[in-house]
C-alpha cells in the first residue's frame, strides 16, 4: 500500500533549516545531512520546485550560488521568487520517449510554479503569467508529442501501489478495503495539480493532524467529466460503459456495481454528489452527507464540483483561477469535510478526474446534431467524416486516437493552448491533452495516530 512521505519531508526540511542556519557547508558537517555533496545537492532544486522543501529565511549573505534557490532574503519579493523558480524550471521538462514517471515527477514542479501565482497581487500575477506563457507553450508542445506516442500504452501497464490511469483508483481502494479500512473516495471535479498545492497551502493548519501520501496519475482523454470521472466510479475504461459515456447520471450505479464486485451489500455502498461547498463557512459539512455517519457504509463515493464550476466561470486564466481556488480553500469548508470524514473513521482517497488550462478561442464550430459531445477543448463525433470536415475548417482542431473509448467514435482536441470558442476569447477549460488537464493528484489522507 501507499507509504506516507509526510514524516520524511518534515525531517528533511528540519535538516535543511539547520544546515543553512549553522552554515554547515563551511566546516565540519558531522550531524548534518551533507547537502553540499553533489549527489545530494542535485536533488535540491527539484524538491524545492515540487514544494517538498521550503526556502529558509536568512538575513546575511555569503551563501554559495547553488544554495540560492533554497534561501529567502529579506529583499526577496514573491515575484522574484516566481521568476527564480521559472528560470530554474524553464526547459527542464522531459524530452523524447521517456517513461510516464518522468512526466509525473515534472508535473509536481510545474504545479508548484503555477500555484505561486496565487501568492502575489493580481497586477503582478498577470505580468508573471505572461512571462510564463511562452515557456508553457513549448512545454505543452513537448508533452503533446509524448502523449501521442505513449498514452496508448499506459492502460496496459501493471498497477502496484499507485494507479497509472484514474480508472485504476478502485483497484487501490479494494486492497485498502480488504485490509479493513473504511474507504471514502472524494473525486474533486477539475482539480488540477496546482490547485491541490494551493489548497494544501491554504489548509496548512489542518494538515498537521493528517498523514498525507501524495501521488499523481493520468486522466482519460478527452479530459471530460462524463468520461474520466465516470471511469473512476466505474473502475473501468470508458469503452466498457458505451451506453453512459455522455453523462454522469450512471455514476451511482457504477459505484454500486464496484462495491458489489467486492462482495459488499447495497447498504454498505453510497454515492453522493453534495451541493456546492462554496466560500461561505459551512460548520457541518456532513449535513448533506448523512451516509457518512451510517456505520454500515464501508465504501463512500463523493463527487465535488466546486472547482470545475470555478473553472467554467473564469475568464482571466490562471491568475483568476488560482485566486478563486485559494479563496475557496481558505473558507475551510473542504478541509472540514475531510476532517469530518476522518472523524468517522474513513481513510480518504482524494483524486481529480481532470484539470484545466487557460486557452484562447480560435473559432467555435456550429454543427448541431452532427457532434455527439462538444466542449471547449474537445469534440466527439460518431463518424470520421464529420471530424474531418471540422479539421478542414478549423486548423486548431487536431485528431486524437480514440484510445480506450467506445467503438466508432472520432475525437478532436484543441491544439496547443487553444479552445473551440469565439476568436480571441480567454477561457479556463478542459477536454484536451495539456499537462495541466491530464496529470492529476491522487492523495491518501489518514488521521495521525
Amino acid at each position: 500500500m501507499l507509504q506516507s512521505s509526510d514524516d520524511f519531508f518534515s525531517w528533511l526540511q528540519h535538516q535543511w533549516e539547520r544546515y543553512v542556519e549553522d552554515r554547515a557547508w563551511q566546516g565540519e558537517s558531522e550531524g548534518y545531512l551533507p547537502f553540499h555533496v553533489p549527489s545530494i545537492r542535485a536533488f535540491l532544486p527539484e524538491l524545492l520546485l515540487q514544494g517538498r522543501l521550503h526556502r529558509v529565511q536568512v538575513t546575511g549573505g555569503g551563501f554559495p550560488g547553488w544554495m540560492r534557490i533554497g534561501i529567502a532574503l529579506p529583499e526577496d519579493t514573491p515575484g522574484e521568487v516566481f521568476r527564480s523558480t521559472l528560470a530554474n524550471l524553464g526547459y527542464a521538462w522531459p524530452y523524447g520517449n521517456v517513461s510516464h514517471r518522468d512526466w509525473l515527477a515534472f508535473a509536481w514542479q510545474w504545479g508548484a510554479l503555477r500555484s505561486q501565482i496565487s501568492t502575489v497581487s493580481d497586477k503582478i500575477a498577470h505580468v508573471l503569467a505572461d512571462e510564463m506563457h511562452p515557456i508553457q507553450e513549448r512545454m505543452e508542445e513537448t508533452f503533446s508529442e509524448w502523449m501521442y506516442q505513449r498514452f496508448q500504452g499506459l492502460w496496459s501497464l501493471a498497477v502496484t501501489d499507485i494507479p497509472i490511469l484514474v480508472h485504476q483508483v478502485p483497484q487501490i481502494l479494494r486492497r485498502a478495503s480488504e485490509s479493513g479500512e473504511r474507504v471514502a473516495l472524494v473525486v474533486v471535479d477539475g482539480m488540477a495539480l496546482d490547485h491541490w498545492l494551493t489548497i494544501r497551502d491554504a489548509s496548512a493548519e489542518w494538515m498537521t493532524e493528517w498523514e498525507i501520501a501524495e501521488h499523481t496519475c493520468f486522466a482519460w482523454v478527452p479530459t471530460l467529466t462524463s468520461i474520466s470521472r465516470q471511469s473512476i466510479f466505474a473502475g473501468r475504461r470508458p469503452q466498457l460503459f458505451p451506453e453512459t459515456w455522455k453523462t454522469t447520471y450512471g455514476e451511482s450505479k457504477h459505484w454500486q456495481r464496484t462495491g458489489a464486485d467486492w462482495g459488499f451489500p447495497t447498504t454498505a455502498v453510497a454515492y453522493v454528489s453534495p451541493k456546492v461547498l462554496g466560500s461561505a463557512r459551512v460548520d457541518d459539512p456532513l449535513s448533506n452527507i448523512p451516509q457518512a455517519m451510517d456505520d454500515e457504509v464501508r465504501l463512500l463515493g463523493l463527487a465535488i464540483s466546486d472547482i470545475d464550476n470555478l473553472a467554467h466561470a473564469s475568464t482571466f486564466g490562471v491568475v483568476e483561477m488560482q485566486r478563486d481556488v485559494r479563496l475557496w480553500a481558505a473558507s475551510g469548508n473542504f478541509a472540514r469535510l475531510i476532517a469530518a470524514l476522518l472523524s468517522q473513521d474513513f481513510t480518504v482517497y482524494l483524486v481529480a478526474d481532470h484539470g484545466s488550462v487557460e486557452a484562447t478561442g480560435r473559432g467555435q464550430p456550429s454543427e448541431g446534431a452532427l457532434v455527439e459531445m462538444r466542449a471547449l477543448r474537445a469534440r466527439i463525433y460518431d463518424a470520421d467524416v464529420f471530424a474531418e470536415a471540422t479539421m478542414r475548417q478549423y486548423p486548431h482542431a487536431k485528431a486524437w486516437p480514440p484510445i480506450g473509448l467506445p467503438d466508432n467514435l472520432s475525437v478532436l482536441v484543441a491544439d496547443d493552448l487553444t479552445a473551440f470558442d469565439s476568436i480571441n476569447s480567454q477561457v479556463v477549460a478542459h477536454g484536451g491533452i495539456a499537462l495541466e488537464e491530464v496529470i492529476v493528484p491522487f492523495i491518501r489522507i489518514r488521521r495521525r495516530s
